[in-house]
């Protein structure tokens, strides 16, 4: 600032600041040199004239012009000199005015840079004040990230215990596996079995079928036979009527061929009866066929049934297994979680430390804060698995036998509990009534349900009575 000031003295005087204050000491010391000379020949002269009165009168005035030419060349260069001197005062004078102006223009730049101080000391507390604020931001985002990194660690926690408990899961799981093996090679055997039963009842059901066909073709045939045969017995019939309402008309010899008639007539009607009895026999035999066949099909229809419940049971094996590969699917996702959960907050913890450190070194303090809503969510959560799981087991344990759960059911079902697991607490509650639905939960075990939750988002609430014994709605965690 103080050289551009410079500068602009320069452009207005013409001259630099300090050439023209050495100028003017230099111009001091030359008028000071001058006058001291001066007074000094003025002197010699004074003394000159007091001594040389007594001695000759040529040698004094010699003496006297000589020095009345010294004095005259004195005079001419004192002459010279002062010319010289009053250009020079001219000139010092005009510096003067210049170097007035000059300061002139040092104190307006004083002046601004007065100014301009002011405003640098202004600027210089806007910007203490701006850092004061972002300290006080660190503070406060350093407590945040305290506090998340203690609601991350109460996560990691929780995922822990859900690990634990998925572990405890499957290791009670792996026990029956041995049982489901057996129980899946039985079932097979079973299988094998049935099949090689309903083929030979297949078999013989198709040779039935066969014979039966063929004995009804044979009795549609002898019954087309005898039909015919009782055609012809009734034209007969008919016809020795006629014949014999004409015999009646003749004489005596007509009489005797009416009497062989007759007996022809008896024969015929004892043959008709015996094709009947034998229709009516092959009629009852097809009938006990018929029977058989019913029987047949009723045996394959109990086989078919044996069949699909072995099928059913096949398919409650291989869900089985398909839950324990997904528990050992979702264990070692939650591994991998916790692995990222505890390398963050590793690094939220060193980042923790580095803040307190500064922290400590202003002396400051952090306040205790209450349990978060994440904790809330996370036992909320905790509790609901442990009463979902031992209504289920309850419930499962006594109609296990009488109800088969479709799959479609059984996908909503797993919805609508992973909802209710992963949502916050007021959807959770929401979801309370669905579960119930699904589970066919009493209006105890809903309101159970709802009072634990309530009682785990609570601060000060009082435990739900789960029962004792074999009143208990709930199995307590071992």
């Amino acid at each position: 600032m103080f050289a551009s000031l410079k500068n602009k003295i320069k452009e207005e005087t013409g001259s630099d600041v300090a050439t023209t204050a050495t100028n003017t000491r230099h111009i001091n010391h030359n008028n000071n040199r001058i006058r001291s000379r001066f007074s000094s020949t003025l002197s010699v002269n004074s003394t000159n004239e007091d001594t040389g009165g007594g001695g000759g009168s040529v040698d004094s005035q010699s003496y006297g012009a000589e020095q009345l030419s010294t004095l005259r060349s004195q005079c001419n260069e004192l002459t010279t000199k002062m010319t010289d001197l009053t250009t020079r005062l001219q000139t010092m004078q005009e510096e003067k005015t210049r170097i007035e102006k000059t300061n002139e223009i040092l104190l307006e730049t004083v002046k601004v840079a007065q100014t301009q101080k002011d405003i640098y000391c202004e600027e210089q507390e806007k910007i203490q004040n701006l850092q004061q604020s972002e300290i006080e931001k660190l503070k406060n985002l350093l407590s945040f990230r305290e506090q998340e990194a203690v609601d991350r660690l109460a996560a990691m926690r929780q995922n822990q215990q859900q690990i634990e408990n998925l572990t405890t899961e499957l290791e009670r799981l792996k026990q029956y596996e041995p049982m489901v093996e057996d129980l899946q090679e039985t079932l097979e055997n079973e299988t094998k079995d049935l099949k090689l039963r309903i083929s030979t009842a297949d078999e013989r059901f198709s040779e039935y079928a066969t014979n039966a066909e063929h004995v009804a073709l044979t009795l549609r045939q002898q019954n087309s036979q005898l039909q015919e045969q009782l055609n012809e017995a009734q034209n007969l019939l008919e016809t020795e009527k006629e014949e014999k309402l004409t015999a009646l008309l003749r004489n005596a010899e007509i009489s005797q061929s009416e009497e062989i008639l007759r007996k022809e007539l008896r024969m015929e009607r004892v043959e008709a009866n015996e094709l009947h009895e034998k229709n009516e026999q092959l009629t009852s035999e097809m009938a006990t066929k018929t029977q058989e066949i019913k029987q047949c099909k009723i045996e394959m229809e109990e086989l078919k049934t044996v069949m699909f419940k072995n099928d059913e049971k096949l398919k409650e094996i291989d869900e089985m297994q398909r839950e324990i590969s997904e528990k050992n699917k979702t264990i070692k996702i939650l591994n991998q979680r916790l692995a990222d959960l505890k390398k963050t907050l590793q690094k939220e913890f060193q980042c923790a430390k580095s803040f307190e450190a500064e922290k400590e070194r202003n002396g400051n303090c952090i306040a205790v804060k209450p349990p978060t809503t994440t904790q809330m969510v996370a036992a909320s959560v905790t509790v609901a698995t442990d009463t979902l799981a031992c209504d289920h087991c309850g419930m499962s344990a006594a109609s296990s036998s009488s109800i088969v759960m479709d799959e479609v059911n059984f996908k909503y079902l797993k919805h609508v509990i992973v909802k209710f697991l992963t949502s916050r607490e007021v959807e959770a509650r929401h979801l309370i009534r669905a579960v119930a639905t699904l589970l066919k939960l009493t209006k105890d075990e809903e309101k159970l349900l709802q009072d634990t939750l309530n009682w785990k988002m609570s601060w000060f609430g009082s435990k739900p009575n789960h029962g004792r014994g074999q009143h208990s709605f709930s199995i307590p965690p071992s």
